[in-house]
């Protein structure tokens, strides 16, 4: 009877062991993809290759005991001459000993589709919080609502007869576009009044950033935009911003569009990264952002600035999404800047105001 108890609970033990060397570089996968999503949104937290290191020390030491527990709980089992089970389990384990190399791999890999999936609104949109405390020191900026005030941005009133409306990338914010465009882009500034609002959750906002929210919100930026007296307005977006963008020409009329680092859709930027998300499997996607399906029927004269150096957004996205748009407009290819610097860089900005200035041509 004894001896039956032993042998169960050497069984059980050395199961759970196994079970825990296979989980945990899954559980590794899992915690370092939670804590890198988690906190990109604070400027303080840990980057990336840190959270990386600070993860595989922890997790790694965690194997390592549980792989020594188990080989010893093996060791103690053959020394007592306590057989391995009969089961199809024990049989599987006792004469298998590469098994747990390839289901470590397959679990690995399952556990990262899976957090990637369930945390694609926090990667999308990572939520930059922030705002202007000193709005006097800022000539002409007025901090406004839309959509029944739920909605906080900023608008540049400098009485100017043209207005751009703006939409910023997933890790900016509205008094972040604000700034620099103060300190960086003054030609913009003096001939254009501005208007940034912040996505829900993002600056002073309360709510979720996702596909539908941020179309709700250019729905109501559109209709407070709609009310004012200007000889011409233009909408511009940035990154996934674009996506707004391009949504509110879709559904509205502007006098002119600027598209920097766009992409056709957001399913085909995620493939350039992880291509799995094909046929069925495309439905896994939840904020697909589809340029491609609005651009056809976009009238609009548009320019779109990618460049090759991009490494977020591939220029062969930009250079599909120009494919499909019927008015063809501008599209300028630059060779070395990053996807940062396509927002941050002067000669954009100059491409910009040239662009938006030939439209007022007769």
């Amino acid at each position: 009877m004894r001896l039956t108890f032993i042998k169960k609970t050497m069984h059980i033990s050395e199961l759970i062991l196994f079970l825990g060397v296979v989980l945990t570089p899954a559980f590794f996968v899992y915690s370092y993809v939670s804590a890198v999503v988690d906190n990109s949104r604070y400027v303080s937290a840990p980057l990336p290759d840190v959270q990386l290191l600070i993860h595989l020390i922890g997790w790694g030491m965690v194997e390592f005991v549980t792989v020594i527990l188990w080989m010893l709980i093996r060791k103690i089992r053959k020394a007592k001459e306590v057989n391995t089970p009969t089961d199809q389990l024990g049989r599987f384990l006792g004469k298998k000993k590469w098994y747990f190399i390839p289901i470590t791999v397959f679990l690995m890999f399952i556990t990262l589709l899976i957090s990637l999936i369930s945390k694609q609104n926090k990667i999308l949109f990572p939520s930059a919080r922030g705002y202007i405390r000193d709005i006097k020191s800022f000539y002409n900026l007025k901090e406004i609502s839309v959509g029944n005030s739920r909605l906080k941005g900023y608008y540049v009133d400098s009485g100017n007869d043209y207005l751009l409306v703006i939409y910023y990338g997933n890790a900016q914010s509205a008094s972040q576009v604000i700034k620099y465009l103060y300190n960086n882009a003054q030609s913009i500034i003096q001939e254009y009044d501005i208007l940034v609002i912040d996505y829900p959750g993002y600056g002073k906002n309360d709510g979720t950033a996702n596909e539908k929210s941020i179309h709700e919100m250019t729905e109501a930026e559109y209709e407070y935009v709609s009310k004012m007296e200007y000889k011409a307005k233009y909408v511009m977006g940035y990154s996934i911003g674009t996506g707004a963008a391009v949504y509110s020409a879709y559904q509205h009329e502007w006098d002119g569009m600027v598209l920097i680092a766009p992409f056709d859709n957001m399913i085909n930027v995620i493939n350039s990264y992880l291509p799995i998300f094909r046929g069925p499997f495309k439905g896994l996607v939840t904020n697909t952002f589809p340029n491609d399906k609005y651009a056809a029927t976009i009238s609009e004269k548009s320019l779109i600035i990618a460049s090759v150096s991009d490494e977020v957004i591939n220029v062969a996205r930009a250079e599909a999404l120009y494919d499909i748009f019927e008015n063809k407009g501008e599209f300028i290819k630059m060779q070395d800047l990053s996807h940062a610097e396509l927002f941050s860089n002067e000669s954009v900005w100059d491409e910009i105001a040239e662009f938006l200035k030939s439209l007022q041509l007769p």
